[in-house]
């Protein structure tokens, strides 16, 4: 049995349903090193970045039951699935945003 494509690997969009999905690349700021995150090519929906590929497909694929979830107030998820880095990259937008 060969090794599954990305396309295997992925669950659907959780915005749009779409299949149209695409591992992206990037840079840390703090030190360079490289950043994974899945990105959604119809409605352009991304996962949170991570310094592993397969890191960033079981985060895209985590599905949550929001009826009876607690939520971070900066970036409104789950407060064990929140990223450090992804939830004051948030704060500091809606801060911006506030504030204009």
């Amino acid at each position: 049995m060969g090794k599954q494509t990305l396309k295997e690997l992925l669950k659907p969009c959780p915005f749009c349903g779409s299949k149209k999905l695409m591992m992206d690349t990037g840079l840390s700021g703090a030190d360079d090193s490289k950043l994974f995150w899945i990105v959604c090519n119809e409605c352009y929906s991304s996962g949170p970045a991570y310094d592993k590929k397969s890191a960033a497909i079981a985060r895209w694929n985590k599905r949550v039951d929001n009826s009876n979830t607690r939520k971070c107030e900066n970036c409104w998820v789950s407060p064990d699935d929140c990223n450090p880095l992804d939830c004051e990259m948030e704060k500091e937008q809606n801060e911006n945003t506030s504030n204009s």
